[in-house]
């Protein structure tokens, strides 16, 4: 084989390799001006996007300084309702300490006492025209 027939040849590939990369060269041709055209589409929007985004994140800065100034109000609010219901239990155990004898025992059974007083009540103060 000569050498002029070995350069045919590699002529040959060559060309067939060009002829291959033709379609993805202008696929890449394609895909770049498509991309230019976002790019530059962006670049128009993104201003606005960025005020956009700016005043959002005011919105939630404040939302957030508002929701934790409440929180903190709230516990305050719940502090004090806990001092208070610490003091009425203090001042109960301080109560249930110091009573002792017949009294809890009269209150505990004061509630029987006023039902058998109101039946005695109603059955003296009954009409004798209602008896049945």
């Amino acid at each position: 084989m000569n050498q002029e027939t070995i350069l045919y040849v590699l002529l040959g590939f060559l060309l067939l390799l060009v002829i291959l990369a033709v379609p993805l060269l202008i696929q890449l041709w394609r895909a770049a001006a498509q991309m230019a055209v976002a790019l530059r589409t962006l670049n128009e929007r993104l201003p606005l996007i960025l005020r956009n985004l700016e005043e959002i994140s005011g919105n939630v800065n404040g939302a957030t300084r508002l929701v934790g100034a409440r929180v903190d109000e709230l516990s305050f609010a719940f502090q004090r309702i806990n001092t208070m219901l610490n003091a009425v239990l203090n001042v109960e155990q301080i109560v249930r300490s110091k009573v002792s004898g017949p009294l809890p025992r009269l209150v505990h059974n004061a509630k029987p006492l006023a039902k058998g007083a109101y039946a005695f009540w109603r059955a003296l103060n009954r009409n004798p025209g209602n008896q049945g």
